[in-house]
């Protein structure tokens, strides 16, 4: 079984256009996931997958710049992407990581590697139900179940999203849901960054997670992003009696 590491980034997002690319304490968001999955294992090379249109020509020159493989496909059929990256390099299932996931754990993906590897679903998953925070959304999907999906679905939404279809039929789909809580906070919090509210606080977070925020712990990531509307409303205060 060959699994790789494939990170999905756009820059035409409807709610935050341009956030792969936005800084994030003096490096672009996209470049903090990629200094986080620097940690993982070689075993898990890691693919920037991306459209191939024009408004993505500059996150395809930052993979390159970071010395990550490339690949450019559909632009609304991500399914069809990731089905043309796994063949690319010769998968035999991938790990699906948003590229709007500056926070992603990477002993977290080598967790639900490990179980796919022994339990050989079809699709390894923490998101069914979910047990962590949005941002720390890992999937393992194998070829031959996105090939269902492909064959079984031209619904615009599911091959955007890619799993909806799999989720929508459990009982046709071998589906291994790992809950990773571990003690931990659960799925309160926000580590994703979709929105211009979301970016602010990823800045806020940042800001104090020191001079290596790669390494920072989950949890601490968790504790910030549940911290944040208290730290928010303070600032908007101190903003309005400076004014």
């Amino acid at each position: 079984m060959t699994i790789g590491v494939a990170v999905f980034a756009r820059l035409d997002s409807h709610r935050l256009p341009g956030k792969a690319l936005a800084d994030l304490g003096g490096r672009p968001l996209l470049g903090r996931l990629l200094d986080r999955l620097r940690r993982l294992p070689v075993s898990l090379p890691v693919v920037l997958a991306t459209s191939d249109r024009p408004v993505d020509d500059p996150l395809a020159a930052f993979g390159r710049n970071e010395r990550v493989p490339v690949f450019r496909g559909a632009a609304e059929d991500v399914a069809h992407r990731l089905m043309a990256v796994i063949d690319a390099f010769g998968w035999s299932a991938a790990v699906r990581i948003s590229g709007d996931s500056p926070f992603m754990d990477p002993g977290l993906i080598v967790s639900l590697v490990t179980h796919h590897h022994r339990r050989r679903p079809e699709v390894t998953t923490n998101i069914f139900p979910r047990s962590l925070p949005s941002g720390l959304s890992v999937e393992v999907i194998e070829r031959s179940a996105l090939a269902r999906v492909l064959d079984e679905t031209d619904d615009p939404a599911d091959r955007e999203h890619v799993t909806t279809h799999i989720y929508r039929n459990p009982c046709r789909y071998r589906v291994d849901n790992v809950d990773c809580r571990n003690g931990g906070p659960g799925a309160v919090g926000r580590l994703v960054v979709d929105t211009p509210e979301d970016l602010a606080r990823a800045r806020w977070m940042v800001d104090r997670l020191g001079t290596a925020p790669e390494c920072a712990d989950r949890n601490d990531c968790i504790a910030l992003a549940q911290a944040w509307p208290s730290a928010a409303e303070t600032e908007a205060t101190r903003e309005a009696v400076v004014a």
